[in-house]
């Protein structure tokens, strides 16, 4: 039986502590629950308020960065640890009010105790007295907070003005796709529906929206009439995956076609993560999304031979078993301005390329191509610190990018990929005479997150 893991988020302030502390009053001596506490402080104030409610080992804490970031490494090992050491009913996690909660799904759905949890809905807290002015959507962190939400909750009310709860309504409201469940409450009280899945989803994170049970290899549609245009919804279930570049050749495809098709908007499970496609006015864009779930998209035609052209564009655009076996062979690189994929291909046609790592590496084999020349194809910033994540979901500590300098990834042996027995498909090493550090030698390398500056900077 796996274990419920919950992820109760929301900004600095919203009442996280309290929330969890209700939960734990509420369910004690009924349920082992486990915690895991970050913030981004030493002084441990939350550890020691919920560890007051709980026993000796049930509650973890990482303390001086966030998960996210600068301490996703220990955020892996403190799950595991719980897991194995406290045999929990649940666990729940409370990032820093700075956490992005999409990279901690992410985190743990690659985790080697993946099969052993079950994600239940993410719970967002917002505070309406921090809604009252400007939009709260253009700051990044919040904006991803809130899309990223399964459950939405207004907490404080008690305390918010009438314009504070406006623009949290108007912000809810505003969501796409929506959160299952929208709360308008105080001191961090929670029904019990915002701990659970849906009856009939048990941990199917598309529970958003509509739902739907279907084989995962087919989608589902259906169509309705408003003021004389069609509109017809199309889902995909998980673990259905699309293929990016298709999808925004789809899209603008789509957006020639416009005087047919009227609107077009849809979040989609990708190759290269979840993203957002629009196409009004007969323009297209994309960008990355926080939401996490099945994919599914809406779109408003003035006929259902537009409605069908679409869809037939979108189908197209998902990913075969050869097409998801290539996409290993990819590496992430996630920096402030977005999320880029190198396939092994566009690997070889970097600069500077080494045909025999062996010879800066000893004992290595195969061909690679400097990150330095990964970096800079990117755009990258070349000041900051990196975290690296490998396809078990092992996650590093933060490594100065000066560190790395001489870094390479090697992705190739002979004709075909790096084999995994020798760290592949795409390997991360550095020449020792450079120094060791927390990222000088990951195999299996999956996705390179490039952060403001290192774990233990002042």
């Amino acid at each position: 039986m796996r274990t419920p893991v919950h992820l109760v988020s929301g900004f600095l302030g919203a009442g996280k502590t309290t929330t969890l502390l209700r939960l734990l009053r509420a369910r004690a001596g009924t349920e082992r629950i486990a915690v895991l506490v970050n913030d981004v402080g030493t002084a441990g104030f939350d550890r020691d308020t919920l560890g007051a409610e709980l026993k000796p080992g049930q509650i973890a804490e990482i303390e001086g960065g966030c998960v996210c970031c600068t301490a996703p490494a220990g955020f892996v090992d403190a799950i595991a640890r719980l897991l194995d050491t406290q045999s929990p009913d649940r666990i729940v996690i409370e990032p820093t009010g700075l956490a992005r909660p999409a990279d901690l799904i992410d985190t743990l759905a690659r985790a080697p105790y993946a099969d052993r949890i079950e994600r239940m809905p993410t719970i967002v807290l917002v505070d309406p007295a921090n809604l009252g002015h400007g939009d709260p959507t253009r700051v990044p962190i919040v904006r991803e907070q809130l899309e990223a939400a399964d459950v939405l909750v207004a907490n404080r009310v008690d305390r918010a003005s009438e314009e504070g709860l406006a623009a949290f309504r108007r912000v809810a409201s505003g969501l796409w796709p929506a959160p299952m469940l929208v709360v308008e409450t105080s001191f961090g009280a929670l029904p019990d529906a915002a701990w659970q899945w849906p009856e009939g989803v048990a941990g199917a994170p598309s529970s958003r929206a509509h739902q739907h049970n279907h084989d995962h290899d087919h989608d589902h549609d259906h169509d309705h009439d408003v003021h004389g245009f069609v509109v017809r919804t199309l889902e995909w279930p998980e673990p259905t995956r699309f293929i990016r570049e298709r999808l925004v050749e789809a899209v603008a495809r789509l957006a020639v076609g416009a005087q047919a098709l009227v609107r077009l908007k849809g979040v989609f499970a990708t190759d290269d993560g979840w993203w957002r496609l629009e196409v009004a006015g007969g323009s297209g864009t994309d960008r990355p999304t926080a939401y996490r779930g099945g994919s599914r998209v809406d779109v408003i035609a003035t006929s259902n031979a537009a409605l069908d052209d679409a869809a037939a564009l979108l189908r197209g655009a998902v990913a075969t078993a050869a097409d998801l076996d290539r996409a290993k062979s990819a590496l992430e690189l996630v920096t402030p301005g977005g999320r880029l994929r190198f396939h092994r291909d566009r690997l070889a046609s970097l600069p500077d390329q080494i045909a025999d790592v062996g010879a800066i590496v000893p004992k290595r084999v195969g061909r690679a191509v400097p990150l330095r020349e990964v970096l800079r194809a990117a755009g990258a910033p070349s000041t900051g610190a990196v975290v690296a994540v490998a396809h078990d979901g092992m996650t590093t500590g933060a490594a100065p990018l000066e560190s790395l300098a001489d870094a390479v990834l090697v992705y190739a042996l002979g004709d075909g990929p790096l084999p995994t027995d020798h760290g592949g498909p795409i390997r991360l090493l550095t020449p020792p005479q450079v120094g060791a550090s927390a990222c000088s030698n990951v195999k299996g390398l999956a996705r390179l997150v490039l952060i403001a500056q290192p774990e233990d900077a002042p």
